[in-house]
């Protein structure tokens, strides 16, 4: 299986990217991945996005571990919602915490994650979104674009986990993947150069459909700059984009 990750800041964040993403094995089985992307409106947005990656950080540590303090927790017979749910749902709490913790307004813990879980022995995945973002599985695409309201988990911690999960989160599965992907969506937000006459491009097919080439470490950023200095095109949003092909 090979991982593409791109990684960048937008033409309006040179000091701190936005977007945030992690990536993670869970033993041969399972492979976990999200994306990030801080409330451009909010407080220092970076650290809201950087926070949910550490928190999925820690649950998937914690996860291969939590056999011996229940057997509900053995990764090797959880299903990939179980796993998914149990990674949000720590989310959510760690959120909480933070917030009451260190007294934070809700504009400084605002941002969407996409996080999707993959079963390489089945070559199955399921996703959940929270926000706005991208999502591509051979030929599906789907853009979620939520009008530039994103409706934010930071906005429902006066609720129920479960109830924020059911009512404000949407849920993909897909089998027998052959490609897939999800983003932040900075990569729809890429845009010709108006003072230069480019070559039609399309973003999304361009990183998320097309085959890349190279190695895996290195071939989306390689379209990335092929995408900046050959087709003159700019991003004017953070990007951030994980894609899986088994």
């Amino acid at each position: 299986m090979k991982i593409y990750s791109l990684l960048a800041a937008g033409r309006y964040h040179p000091l701190h990217g936005e977007d945030y993403q992690y990536y993670q094995y869970l033993g041969e089985r399972w492979f976990v991945a999200a994306v990030m992307d801080g409330c451009s409106s909010g407080k220092e947005s970076y650290f809201a996005s950087t926070f949910y990656g550490k928190s999925l950080r820690k649950s998937c540590r914690m996860l291969p571990n939590m056999k011996s303090i229940s057997e509900d927790f053995d990764i090797e017979f959880m299903d990939k919602e179980a796993i998914g749910s149990f990674i949000l749902g720590q989310l959510f709490e760690d959120i909480k915490k933070l917030k009451n913790t260190l007294f934070l307004d809700i504009e400084e813990i605002l941002s969407t994650i996409l996080l999707l879980v993959y079963d390489v022995k089945e070559r199955s995945a399921w996703i959940n979104t929270s926000g706005d973002g991208i999502i591509v599985c051979d030929d599906f695409i789907e853009e979620i674009d939520q009008q530039n309201i994103p409706d934010y988990l930071g906005y429902h911690l006066d609720i129920k986990f479960d109830k924020w999960y059911q009512q404000h989160t949407n849920t993909y599965n897909f089998n027998q993947i052959k490609d897939i992907s999800i983003s932040t969506d900075g990569v729809a937000k890429i845009k010709p150069n108006t003072l230069i006459k480019s070559a039609p491009l399309d973003p999304v097919d361009y990183f998320l459909v097309q085959p890349p080439e190279g190695p895996p470490e290195r071939a989306l950023y390689s379209k990335y700059m092929g995408m900046v200095e050959n087709h003159r095109y700019i991003a004017y949003d953070d990007i951030s984009i994980i894609r899986i092909i088994p």
